[in-house]
């Protein structure tokens, strides 16, 4: 799924509960502010890409291609995370009976609803780990969570969760989003772990990523889009860079189209069931689907650290 940084949801009903647990708003949260980080934003050059389609991801050297930005999208193996229709339907059946979190942050022509826990949201890291999750959503997104994990276990990666040093708390992974762009309107943006991670008051590095370079990329399912199509996915040859933050607009997470003139683009229509991967360290997009679409997508986040030959899981 394709993320959006820093918008704020307005929660309704059953699917998240946004009071947090008690004693969190302690002596310890005062305590984390007084150790929050300001780490860098890597900068990373953008590699040409070696050839402008998805390809399918069969082996270790295809992720790494993949998540370094050589490639534009990536195609898991059919089966990986759906086993079968009927398994789909139950899933998308089960969500029409809990109500979605809608996000302020947007405009008339971009409708977000999220079913999960995602860090951009919430107004702090301690709210955001110390935030609990629908157990219905949870038996949803974890069994797909846990086939990422195994298949890019066998892939030969080592695969961790993300840790918070100070509270030694789990970042959370997996999340479900409803998607609808009008077909004039752009979301261009980048998801990166500390760009995001910076805008909270009280964010710390994880140490696995201190002093490491890394890239991001997200593992997407569509699950339903109503019978009508999509919205399609632009990936583009362009790594964000530090300068760009002086277009950034004023809701903090989106770019102007415009900044995207000269760079390549891929075009990738999602199908229904279809596993897919790309690079969120790139500039991507999504709009021109029917607006009579029901997007509903899974989606999770990896950091690459190449280093390490590691895959952190999050959301």
């Amino acid at each position: 799924m394709e993320t959006f940084a820093s918008l704020k949801p307005t929660t309704t009903s059953n699917a998240i509960s946004t009071s947090l647990t008690a004693g969190a708003v302690s002596d310890q949260a005062h305590a984390m502010d007084k150790t929050a980080d300001r780490p860098e934003i890597p900068q990373r050059p953008t590699p040409a890409w070696m050839i402008k389609r998805s390809l399918p991801m069969r082996s270790r050297e295809d992720m790494r291609l993949l998540a370094t930005g050589h490639l534009p999208l990536g195609i898991l193996p059919d089966g990986l995370l759906l086993p079968s229709f009927r398994y789909r339907r139950r899933v998308v059946d089960s969500l029409r009976d809990m109500q979605a979190a809608r996000y302020d942050n947007t405009d008339a022509g971009q409708r977000v609803e999220s079913w999960g826990k995602p860090l951009v949201d919430a107004p702090s890291l301690d709210a955001h780990l110390r935030l609990s999750v629908d157990e219905r959503i949870q038996a949803i997104s974890d069994p797909f969570v846990d086939r990422i994990r195994e298949w890019l276990t066998g892939l030969g990666y080592r695969v961790e969760d993300l840790i918070d040093p100070l509270t030694g708390m789990k970042y959370h992974a997996g999340i479900l989003r409803q998607i609808s762009v009008s077909k004039s309107n752009s979301v261009l943006h980048v998801d990166d772990f500390v760009r995001d991670g910076r805008m909270k008051p009280d964010f710390r590095l994880p140490e696995v990523l201190r002093g490491q370079h890394y890239y991001q990329i997200s593992f997407n399912l569509l699950l339903e889009d109503g019978g009508h199509q999509a919205d399609p996915l632009y990936c583009y040859n362009r790594f964000y860079r530090d300068e760009d933050e002086s277009y950034c607009l004023a809701n903090g997470w989106q770019f102007p189209a415009e900044l995207m003139e000269d760079a390549k683009y891929y075009r990738y229509q999602p199908k229904v069931g279809e596993a897919y991967v790309f690079s969120t360290t790139a500039y991507h997009d999504i709009f021109g689907g029917s607006p009579l679409s029901n997007r509903i997508t899974w989606s999770v986040f990896g950091i690459y650290v190449p280093s390490k030959n590691l895959m952190l899981l999050y959301n």
